[in-house]
């Protein structure tokens, strides 16, 4: 379907039109002069758009720009093909971590110098361009799950230049499959299926150090965890439960007498920050503060909420009321207050874990992982060790979705601003580790934990 430069115009003015009545602060971190600038940018370039693809790669780029990872244009509905490959990025360079079985001549550890003869770090940067984030490190993350990703029909295989850990130069073809419905799909689906058997799971390091690995705030009371067990036929019962872990690993540790606990949330990219609550009785006791939340509320907002508020639990409704209720600006919740035990049970385990507390993260611990992580490190509970957070401390978030009125594409906009507890800490773009630990290159290829390592030479 063919559109005039006047659709194009007029979807794009309403995109800046509902970023600016929606989102809470959309020059959080470009500032006002260069929020500006990018609208002046985007709304001369719009019109000039040859298609809905072309217009909406621009849209993407625009909103991109705010530099919060929770507003973006959704994807629009397409068949794409993909490289069966997992990358990482570590010293500046592209590296294979994970291939799926049968890829001929590709190994984790082998570094990726270009893609069909362009350099890897330049396609990295096109894909970091159209990818929402919030902190560099968690966009480069972001940008790799797509650094292989063509529309169907472009190209059947890709040309890649490695570089192999005995430092020898050596070019590798690799096939490209669809994303749906192939044997890329069903590796995937192998990977997220272990993933899904294993979001919490404990063990005593070495048989002196507590470990209890968070690797998505999920469990088994989690209807998200449990609708994506019944996409892939996994039961809810094979899920893990943190209240479960935590009573196990707690257990062990008040039998063993060890000091020393280590909290891992690296990768851990969000899910239901409320799971975490069945932690903190074990490990406190004391009142802990959590986020302040700032509506934006607007006319846009209301409209959105009147139409839709049945999406929302019943829980949420009497919010909703106060919300359409509320004269246009900001309307700032009651910052919770959190009392032992934490998870609304009257249960007291009569298990306290009094020693020290080690908290792992990085650039991937995102969303719900590092909301867990701000409510620890904002409480004064653990030291924090490796690489900042992923997502941005202080940050926007909650979105609302609207339709433009020609193409129909979606866009993407937070309505809320979620305040540190610490005030002190609410200008800082992510939360800082007590000591910076980041692995390198070398470590991978030798399958070698540099953080873990670290902190247990610390703890000796």
């Amino acid at each position: 379907m063919a559109y005039s430069p006047e659709q194009f115009k007029e979807d794009g003015e309403y995109i800046v039109q509902k970023l600016m009545d929606v989102h809470p602060c959309p020059d959080y971190r470009l500032g006002k002069e260069a929020l500006e600038e990018n609208i002046a940018f985007f709304l001369e370039r719009v019109p000039r758009r040859k298609s809905l693809w072309d217009f909406h790669l621009q849209a993407q780029k625009f909103l991109v720009s705010i530099r919060d990872a929770h507003t973006f244009m959704a994807p629009v509905a397409e068949e794409k093909v993909a490289c069966p490959l997992e990358c990482d990025y570590i010293d500046g360079q592209v590296v294979v971590k994970d291939s799926m079985p049968d890829i001929a001549g590709v190994e984790p550890g082998d570094v990726i110098l270009f893609i069909d003869g362009r350099e890897a770090g330049l396609v990295l940067q096109e894909k970091l361009a159209i990818t929402p984030y919030n902190v560099y490190d968690y966009g480069v993350h972001e940008a790799l799950t797509a650094l292989f990703h063509y529309p169907a029909g472009e190209k059947e295989k890709v040309k890649l230049t490695l570089v192999k850990r005995n430092h020898e130069p050596e070019e590798v073809e690799v096939p490209l499959y669809p994303v749906q419905d192939s044997p890329l799909s069903s590796w995937r689906t192998e990977k997220l299926g272990e993933e899904m058997l294993n979001t919490v799971s404990w063990d005593i390091i070495d048989g002196v150090w507590g470990y209890l690995r968070y690797r998505r705030c999920l469990d088994r009371s989690s209807p998200m965890l449990v609708q994506e067990g019944e996409k892939y036929g996994v039961s809810p019962e094979r899920f893990p439960s943190m209240e479960e872990v935590c009573q196990e690993l707690f257990t062990a540790l008040q039998d063993s007498g060890q000091e020393n606990l280590i909290l891992d949330l690296r990768g851990n990219t969000g899910g239901d920050s409320t799971i975490a609550h069945a932690l903190y009785k074990y490990i406190t006791r004391e009142t802990l503060r959590d986020y302040e939340v700032i509506v934006k509320v607007s006319s846009s907002a209301k409209e959105f909420m009147e139409k839709n508020r049945n999406i929302y639990g019943e829980h949420w409704q009497k919010l909703i009321d106060q919300f359409l209720a509320a004269p246009p600006g900001q309307m700032k919740m009651p910052q919770q207050i959190w009392e032992y035990p934490y998870d609304g049970s009257e249960k007291d385990t009569g298990l306290f874990f009094p020693g020290r507390v080690f908290v792992l993260t990085d650039g991937k611990t995102f969303s719900s992982g590092e909301y867990l992580a701000v409510i620890l490190k904002d409480n004064g509970i653990g030291t924090f060790v490796g690489e900042p957070t992923g997502g941005g401390g202080t940050v926007p978030g909650d979105t609302l979705y609207f339709k433009t009125p020609h193409l129909k594409l979606t866009a993407v906009i937070s309505y809320k601003m979620f305040q540190r507890p610490d005030p002190k800490a609410q200008k800082l773009p992510t939360v800082l580790p007590d000591y910076y630990i980041k692995p390198a290159l070398q470590d991978l290829q030798d399958g070698r934990d540099t953080v873990l390592e670290w902190l247990k030479e610390f703890l000796t």
